[in-house]
C-alpha cells in the first residue's frame, strides 16, 4: 500500500509507504535514523553494481547481514559461533528495495531489535544512501 500527497513549491511533501510491517514516512534521514540502536556506514565499491548500474540486490542482504553482526557483537552477543555460547541463527530475511543505490556513495545500514517473542526476537534493519539522505531499502 502507497499513499503520497505532494504540494508544490512552498509546500511540504509527504509521502506514506506501508511494507508489510513496516512504516516509513519520508521524513528527514537523521529522524529516522534516531529510531534505530545501532548505525553503521559502509562505502559503496564500484564492483558492487550490476549491468542495470545499481547496486546488486545481494549487496543490500550482505550490508543488512553486517549491521546486524555489528548489533550483536555490540550488545555483547558471541557473534563467533564457537564454543557453548547461545548465539543467532537467521530464520527468516526478506527486503523492501525502495531506492537504487549507486556508486559513488555511502551506505548507512540502522539496526534495531523490533519484537522479542517467547522463543525469537525480530530485527528492523534499514539501509539509507548518505549521498541522496533517504531510505533505500
Amino acid at each position: 500500500m502507497q499513499n503520497t500527497i505532494i504540494k508544490h513549491k512552498k509546500r511540504t511533501i509527504v509521502r506514506f509507504f506501508e511494507y508489510g510491517k513496516l512504516n516509513f514516512k519520508m521524513e528527514k534521514m537523521k529522524e529516522q535514523l534516531e529510531k534505530y540502536s545501532t548505525i553503521t556506514k559502509f562505502p559503496v565499491q564500484w564492483g558492487e553494481m550490476d549491468a542495470a548500474n545499481h547496486v546488486n540486490n545481494l549487496v543490500y542482504l550482505r550490508w543488512a547481514e553486517s549491521g546486524r553482526i555489528d548489533y550483536f557483537d555490540k550488545i555483547g552477543m558471541d557473534i563467533s559461533f564457537r564454543g557453548k555460547a547461545i548465539g543467532p541463527i537467521l530464520g527468516w530475511q526478506d527486503c523492501k528495495y525502495i531506492f537504487p543505490i549507486t556508486f559513488p556513495d555511502t551506505v548507512i545500514v540502522a539496526t534495531k531489535t523490533a519484537e522479542i517473542r517467547e522463543d525469537r526476537f525480530i530485527m528492523e534493519v534499514a539501509l539509507f544512501s548518505e549521498k541522496h539522505q533517504r531510505i533505500a531499502a
